[in-house]
């Protein structure tokens, strides 16, 4: 293994175990120093950032990886779709549901999953209802964002249809 490969790894094995620990400053440290933040990296502090609720810091990680051309994976699409479901950033869910879409994971069963959650939570209930039904796998996450969903709106039948 070449020199900036183990460092990578091994810089990638202790930011994975600072946020896990909660250590986020820590955490931040060690990406900070890493030779090239790469979709791993990202991915395990926006998990970390996750994990404890930081949702702008979620998002400052998105546009970060934009900003540094990093193409997101499946689990960096998953944690900025939660983030925006929980500060109803609707409008930049819907663009990352396109982007989604334009890089062929709509098929992705997690991500699908997430999207029913992120449109449920930000009150886009037909959104959410269309996506729900078309999805082939559906997590029990799903059904009880759209209960909430409809019961946040006041539409105890829908909410009563899903259960």
């Amino acid at each position: 293994m070449k020199g900036m490969e183990a460092e990578l790894l091994l810089g990638g094995a202790i930011l994975d175990m600072y946020c896990k620990c909660g250590a986020l400053s820590e955490a931040e440290c060690v990406f900070e120093r890493l030779p090239a933040q790469d979709v791993i990296s990202w991915t395990t502090l926006m998990a970390g950032y996750s994990d404890h609720g930081y949702n702008e810091l979620i998002l400052d990680c998105y546009e970060g990886m934009q900003n540094n051309w990093v193409p997101l994976n499946t689990i960096a699409y998953a944690c900025v779709l939660n983030a925006c479901g929980d500060v109803r950033a609707a409008d930049l869910g819907l663009k990352l549901h396109s982007d989604i879409i334009c890089k062929g994971f709509d098929g992705d069963i997690l991500l699908g999953n997430t999207l029913v959650e992120m449109y449920a939570k930000c009150g886009w209930l037909t959104t959410a209802q269309f996506l729900f039904d078309s999805l082939l796998i559906r997590e029990p996450t799903s059904y009880h964002s759209l209960i909430l969903g409809y019961l946040e709106q006041g539409d105890g039948d829908n909410a009563w249809d899903c259960l």
